[in-house]
């Protein structure tokens, strides 16, 4: 028996959706644990491949203004195993969860946890925030580096 659990807020980009199992068994929680292993590594070696693939992003980000089809669907794709994994292993679900990594397209409605992402059609450069850090940043080392050449200048003449 099972409480579908979903996440409120229509709009939001990213929508949570579980099956969660009312009781677990006694035994569950020491031979999920151990079950859970192989997907932590799993996730461990995914973490380290999203590290780059955010770097990638970025600059894609920056320069067009848009993140690419391919690295969306990895990050979801990553997110989507992230909750699933992380579902089991928190006792929230019964079904040990699939090695499938699919990077188009929605989670299956045969899954307890779901996972959906909505791409954003125009993302910011940051541009304006960016810009104004760093001529503040410019002018207070050029007004710092200028009263040093003062002082120095005038401590040079009185000699």
């Amino acid at each position: 028996m099972t409480s579908p659990v979903a996440a409120s807020g229509a709009g939001f980009p990213l929508q949570l959706e579980l099956d969660a199992p009312v009781a677990i068994a006694r035994w569950r929680p020491i031979v999920q644990w151990f079950l859970a292993i192989p997907h932590f590594v799993v996730l461990y070696v995914l973490a380290i491949v999203q590290r780059v693939v955010f770097v990638i992003s970025f600059f894609a980000i920056l320069f067009t203004g848009k993140m690419p089809d391919g690295l969306f669907g990895f990050n979801a794709m990553v997110l989507r195993y992230q909750w699933r994994v992380g579902s089991y292993a928190m006792f929230m679900r019964e079904d040990y969860p699939e090695f499938a990594f699919p990077t188009e397209g929605a989670d299956p409605a045969t899954e307890p946890a779901r996972l959906s992402v909505e791409e954003a059609a125009k993302l910011s450069r940051g541009s304006s925030s960016s810009s104004g850090c760093w001529r503040s940043r410019t002018t207070s080392c050029c007004s710092s580096s200028t009263s040093r050449s003062t002082s120095l200048s005038s401590s040079r003449s009185s000699r």
